[in-house]
């Protein structure tokens, strides 16, 4: 007798910032792969990333300015993205991105929140 594995069906809502950027990533790396597995391996990637925890290098300090401690750089690569679908996912300009992945820009509050979401990373 063959066991079968037991899978599971999820469903969710995207609004269209997120169909863009997912429709970026197919085009870049999954252009052969079915949706399904792309979306299996993007959760894998940020379960992994929960789990290893270490980019807790964001840091608000008392005066209310921030201090980024990382290589945004190096996250989005480690994630497999291009500057544009980062750029998608947290809805700024791809030279807006560009510029404070190089250094030349503080982020705001705001887009530090977003990049620490797309990067599961916290603000400490």
């Amino acid at each position: 007798m063959i066991k079968s594995k037991k899978t599971n069906t999820i469903h969710f809502v995207t609004n269209s910032e997120l169909d863009k950027a997912l429709n970026e990533i197919k085009k870049q790396k999954y252009f052969n792969a079915s949706n399904s597995k792309m979306i299996r391996d993007l959760l894998f990637l940020g379960i992994e990333s929960l789990k290893n925890d270490n980019n807790k290098n964001i840091v608000l300090k008392k005066d209310n300015t921030i201090s980024t401690s990382f290589d945004f750089k190096i996250l989005r690569e480690k994630m497999g993205l291009s500057p544009e679908a980062v750029a998608t996912f947290a809805d700024i300009p791809e030279e807006t991105y560009i510029a404070i992945e190089n250094g030349e820009l503080q982020p705001t509050k705001e887009i530090l929140s977003i990049l620490s979401d797309i990067f599961s990373t916290s603000i400490n």
